[in-house]
């Protein structure tokens, strides 16, 4: 029964840790592209407020221009790294249950005490 524990406890913990890896693969890029939306969401709604700074909201929304498409292509890969996770973990747990239903074999060394060795021994 221990044995069972032990096998449950440590697949946990490799569901755990592999869990977390995939989670970085994702999460720090959208952080990273969250930031950069509200950087040109921020100077081209601050362009409309102050029209002194034109020079800048002309600079800032070309930069946006070009970094448009990028953005896109970025957030959609994102999209398909969270859906592949997912995806990745819903087998695992499934893979995770089923191994739990399984019966365990009996160990090698409990083995059986009958036959002339054991007959000698007494």
């Amino acid at each position: 029964m221990a044995e069972r524990h032990f096998y449950a406890a440590s697949m946990d913990y490799v569901y755990l840790i592999q869990e977390v890896h995939e989670r970085k693969k994702f999460e720090f890029v959208e952080t990273l592209l969250t930031f950069v939306y509200a950087y040109f969401t921020f100077y081209h709604q601050c362009i409309y407020l102050i029209l002194i700074l034109f020079l800048v909201f002309f600079q800032g929304h070309e930069i946006k221009k070009d970094f448009d498409p990028f953005m896109k292509d970025l957030q959609s890969k994102i999209q398909k790294t969270r859906t592949n996770f997912d995806d990745f973990s819903e087998k695992l747990k499934k893979r995770m249950s089923e191994v739990q239903k399984q019966e365990v074999p009996p160990s090698i060394s409990k083995g059986c005490k009958e036959g002339y060795l054991f007959l000698l021994e007494k």
